[in-house]
């Protein structure tokens, strides 16, 4: 990885671990429904929970041409969702119920953000340099972004199968 995307995956992971503390924060004083819809082992539920994912994946990565503000939103969003969510049991049941998942999905949130960072860092020393090549400097951003949007397609799918298929399955012989 280019040493400029390690800052801006440091960013990321950053952002998102703020967003989770802050939704722990808040989701231990306040009753949140979870998961009300759950629908496990349902293809079904599986296509949705994948498309729903790698639609905030599309934009985490198109926020970027926001200036990457719009990713950073969003990407403490999905933070503070988790950590809400978390919050609402012991903390054993919720790395049980979160990790075997999770492990795929938040890499994969992260990954998608850094691109869109990428995007945005890119378009702010355009505007900074008022580089007569935008188009081509975005270009080349958007070229250097699309292998690690490729793995975090990859990560989701795959988190979006454990989450319908296995994650139930773990919580029902360990919690139940």
């Amino acid at each position: 990885m280019a040493p400029g995307l390690r800052l801006l995956l440091a960013i990321a992971v950053a952002v998102m671990g703020f967003g989770v503390a802050c939704g722990a924060l808040w989701g231990s004083s306040h009753w949140v429904p979870v998961a009300p819809g759950l629908r496990p082992y349902d293809p079904g539920y599986m296509l949705f929970v994948a498309l729903n994912n790698l639609f905030v994946l599309a934009m985490l990565y198109l926020y970027g041409f926001g200036f990457g503000a719009p990713t950073a939103k969003l990407l403490f969003l999905n933070g503070f969702s988790i950590g809400m969510i978390a919050a609402q049991y012991p903390l054993g049941k919720a790395i049980i119920g979160l990790l075997p998942h999770g492990a795929l999905e938040v890499p994969a949130l992260i990954l998608a953000a850094t691109c869109g960072f990428k995007i945005g860092a890119t378009e702010i020393l355009v505007v900074k340099r008022r580089s007569k090549q935008a188009f081509k400097e975005l270009l080349e951003a958007v070229k250097s972004t699309w292998r690690l949007m490729l793995l975090a397609v990859a990560l989701t799918l795959t988190g979006a199968f454990i989450e319908v298929y296995v994650t139930p399955r773990i919580l029902g012989r360990i919690l139940y």
